[in-house]
């Protein structure tokens, strides 16, 4: 057999640092381009889908197993894209086959199924067969062909049926045979036409007999909807007034033909634009963005809340649009911005596409092939941040609405990239033009804006000019002192809101900790009922009977009796949006009130029919938690309560304030929003504290800079980079043993490396953690350091005693 002579390296979507080398025919060397997909073999019995990145004949020094097949007749990843994965893959220090499995939708990544056979010339001695091997042995005597699952119900489980079938394989015994199975379907739409065999029209109702009147009947329906544009009917369209048999009936007289259409998943109505009319104020802006955008620069656009950024988008999306080019909108969250995402598909129709987790792998496909064919379809795609990756024809705009929001970090998997970093990479690699938008830009863009690198594009008032909201804090100390307290309640703060829904508007009450209460302690004991598999207390559910981690998703009955010592005079302490809840619906029974957290809103739709709910006046007050401070516009939100502002003024984290800040502004941004006077009512221990001095304020730019002095003083963004390593593992020891290894290998090479020191929560998913900080001044070039880093880090994964330590790089960490 000739050695082969035509290779070609291959990604696969693993924990992997590098590609694969296999071999493959020459006919396959020909056809075989980069980022296309293939299938290989890798590891034991088991085919995966690969990505291209190289064809070549350079004869490695081991064997290569062959390319099983090619799965695409052209590449699915472009230049550009590939461009933005390397950038990816050094800036946040990630393996390219992670990167490779966040930024491709699961559809692209095929299945397989191994499938067994007995061999016709297999020795078999069943005397020495195992009881699992026999089991499996005379399934496969009465079935020719069954797969691992099949067997498992005879073996066992799959995992032991699999050690025993590439066992008996490796003894000749049976045969295994690979099914390759794709994922994605396409969706075919079925549409009626002429029959291809009828030839004039005039004879088709010489076909239908004159006492069948529902099938004439039809058939001129048809041509009502068939002759303006000789078009196929869609069945559905028929449908609506007649049944299939009858259609049926005129398929099978050769009057009319069914066709099968693929068509996508998503699809919106024509577009309806409504005229958009700018301000001077609006206009002014709009002309710095473009300014921006020829001087190469991202627009950071400030405008307080209602002060029309919307409208300029639209018309930045129009511009773009007609000059024939392709518009990424990324959102925090799409679940709660259908307010907006319904606007922009009046406006630009079924040129809209959404690409997020919660449409399906089918969707995003197709999403991702017509942004790749630069389809009209997939002109403007409003996404998530996953919808950085999509592979853009010709980018034109790229528009990060609410860009403070850390909803945009991937804060758990590897790679842990920011969405609106991401963007903006992809922004400049396309040559596009970027605005950043929010009424609370995040402090390192402002910084950036404050020192020349974005243009500061302010739009400082609200579009109808409408007053600000009244602010009023309330000293929670002083109204304990003077019995002035109901439960979580302020007495000023329950008549505020009494005399608000009486006046038929609507109030909007904050707390950002979801569940009744977040402890349950025993009085007699002080046994605090913690999660078994993480370091943290877990919290009381009234509204299902459960306690609940947040961390690992475990959850137990609630209990009644002490588990430690049996006592049965047990604590329920702090507050959760269901406590809230509850102390609502006792003080107004009558008030229509509802809940909207990440407990009460799971699904795909729940959050959107609820806001939605609440902007028709369904509901008088809403509770909720950092879900109520993106980019809801309610018209009749008179009043907006926060209940504790102390939480989140004193969460352990470099970045509390700044967030706490941006939270009072933007959940008071749900007020102010049409002509009368709002209120909002902040309920603190701490009326005195900076963050809610400047809140009262107004005042952007004085919490900032008072932000910034202790920025610079301990070196934290934006005057400085972080990268933190966190290491996980079940052993104690050996994950101080890693730690440490790997602080030492970083001090060599960088002077400021903090740690291994313990996260607020120490384990989670009964694994325990460890993080190291290292320090890197900003304004200069990261890249050479991160290389190093990820060599660093390459070393480490290979050291034997420490494959059972997890560590994940995380750049810009935003908590």
């Amino acid at each position: 057999m000739t050695a082969p002579v035509h290779f070609v390296d291959v990604l696969l979507p693993f924990a992997l640092d590098g590609t694969y080398t296999y071999h493959c025919t020459p006919d396959q060397f020909e056809r075989l381009q980069k980022g296309m997909r293939v299938a290989v073999e890798f590891g034991r019995q088991k085919v995966q889908t690969g990505i291209v990145v190289r064809t070549h004949r350079e004869k490695p020094f081991f064997d290569t197993k062959p390319v099983l097949e090619i799965l695409d007749d052209r590449p699915i990843i472009n230049d550009k894209l590939w461009q933005l994965l390397d950038f990816v893959n050094l800036y946040y220090l990630s393996r390219p086959g992670k990167t490779m499995r966040t930024a491709l939708p699961s559809s692209f990544l095929l299945e397989n199924q191994t499938l067994a056979s007995l061999r016709p010339d297999a020795r078999i001695e069943r005397e020495k067969l195992s009881d699992t091997a026999f089991l499996i042995v005379e399934a496969l005597e009465k079935h020719p062909y069954l797969t691992v699952e099949d067997l498992a119900r005879a073996g066992g489980s799959v995992a032991k049926t699999m050690k025993v079938v590439n066992r008996l394989a490796e003894e000749g015994v049976i045969d295994l045979h690979y099914l390759i199975q794709e994922k994605y379907k396409p969706k075919y739409v079925t549409y009626i036409d002429i029959h291809p065999d009828l030839g004039d029209l005039t004879k088709a109702l010489d076909r239908i007999p004159e006492r069948a009147a529902k099938q004439r009947e039809l058939f001129l329906r048809f041509l009502s909807l068939y002759l303006p544009a000789r078009h196929p009917v869609p069945k559905r369209e028929l449908r609506k007034s007649f049944s299939d048999a009858v259609i049926r009936a005129l398929i099978d007289r050769g009057v009319l033909a069914a066709l099968q259409v693929p068509e996508d998943r998503q699809v919106f109505a024509d577009a309806r634009p409504q005229p958009v009319t700018l301000t001077p104020a609006q206009e002014e802006a709009l002309a710095r963005i473009r300014e921006a955008a020829r001087e190469g620069k991202p627009a950071l656009l400030h405008g307080v809340t209602a002060s029309g950024k919307t409208e300029i988008y639209i018309r930045l999306i129009r511009e773009t649009l007609d000059r024939g080019q392709q518009v990424l909108y990324l959102v925090p969250e799409i679940g709660l911005t259908a307010q907006l995402v319904n606007r922009l598909k009046t406006h630009f129709g079924n040129r809209t596409a959404v690409y997020h987790s919660r449409y399906s792998a089918a969707e995003r496909r197709e999403i991702w092939m017509n942004a790749l064919d630069g389809k009209p379809e997939a002109g403007l795609v409003i996404g998530t941040r996953s919808a950085v990756f999509v592979p853009f024809k010709n980018l034109g705009l790229v528009i990060i609405d609410e860009e403070h929001d850390e909803a945009y970090k991937e804060h758990r998997q590897e790679p842990a990239y920011h969405g609106r970093d991401t963007a903006l990479m992809a922004a400049r690699i396309h040559g596009a033009a970027a605005v950043l938008g929010s009424a609370t830009p995040s402090f390192d863009s402002y910084h950036h804006a404050e020192t020349g690198k974005y243009a500061y594009v302010p739009l400082p008032h609200t579009y109808h000019r409408t007053p600000d909201p009244e602010k009023t804090v309330l000293d929670f100390r002083q109204a304990y002192r003077e019995g002035r307290v109901k439960g979580d309640f302020i007495r000023e703060t329950l008549e505020a809101i009494d005399r608000t829904v009486r006046q038929g508007l609507q109030t909007i009450v904050f707390l950002n900790k979801r569940g009744y209460a977040p402890i349950v302690t025993c009085k007699t004991c002080g046994h605090t009922e913690n999660c078994p598999h993480c370091a943290v207390s877990l919290t009381y559910h009234r509204s299902d009977g459960k306690l609940k981690c947040h961390y690992c998703g475990y959850s137990a009955p609630m209990t009644h009796t002490c588990r430690a010592c049996g006592s049965r005079d047990l604590a329920i302490q702090g507050t959760g949006t269901e406590k809230i809840e509850e102390q609502l619906r006792e003080r107004f029974p009558e008030f229509r009130i509802a809940r909207m957290d990440r407990s009460s809103t799971g699904g795909k739709d729940k959050a959107a029919r609820l806001i939605s709910a609440f902007e028709k006046h369904e509901y008088d007050i809403l509770i909720g938690t950092q879900m109520l401070t993106k980019g809801l516009d309610f018209g009749k939100v008179g009043l907006v309560v926060v209940v504790n502002a102390d939480r989140m003024i004193h969460f352990p984290e470099f970045r509390a304030h700044e967030r706490a800040f941006q939270t009072l502004v933007q959940v008071a941004g749900r007020t102010g929003r049409r002509e009368r006077k709002d209120r909002v009512i902040v309920q603190t221990f701490q009326p005195a504290h900076p963050v809610i001095r400047y809140f009262l304020d107004n005042d952007y730019r004085g919490m900032f800079f008072h932000e910034m002095q202790e920025r610079r003083l301990f070196k934290y963004p934006p005057y400085y980079r972080l990268i933190k390593f966190e290491l996980k593992a079940k052993n104690p020891q050996t994950l101080h043993e890693a730690a440490e290894w790997l602080r030492r290998g970083l001090a060599r090479d960088f002077p400021l490396v903090l740690g291994p020191s313990e996260p607020p929560v120490p384990k989670i998913r009964d694994r325990y953690i460890l993080e190291l900080l290292v320090k890197l001044e900003a304004g200069k070039n990261t890249m050479p350091a991160r290389k190093r880093m990820a060599a660093l880090l390459h070393k480490f994964r290979g050291v034997p005693q420490f494959r059972a330590v997890r560590v994940r790089p995380d750049a810009d960490p935003q908590n």
